[in-house]
């Protein structure tokens, strides 16, 4: 999954923008542990140093690169099994 994201981060990156706060690592972290846990976003934002809108936005990026990755790796599979 680290690699899916870097490679989203460095076609982000040529484009130009502001770097974040959290290293793409703790980023990918706080997503799983969200998943995992069921952590409100109050109690995950406190953990990793940001706020609660930092927190959503960026969660939301995350998962939307993962849900679209697996989404491409896995809808040939659907298309036959129908």
């Amino acid at each position: 999954m680290l690699d899916i994201l870097k490679e989203t981060e460095l076609k982000k990156f040529k484009k130009g923008g502001k770097a974040n706060k959290l290293s793409l690592e703790n980023r990918l972290l706080m997503t799983l542990s969200y998943w995992r846990e069921y952590r409100t976003y109050f109690h995950l934002g406190k953990s990793f140093g940001i706020s609660v809108l930092i927190l959503s936005k960026t969660l939301d990026k995350i998962k939307k690169i993962i849900n679209m990755t697996i989404w491409k790796r896995i809808w040939w599979k659907i298309i036959i099994v129908l």
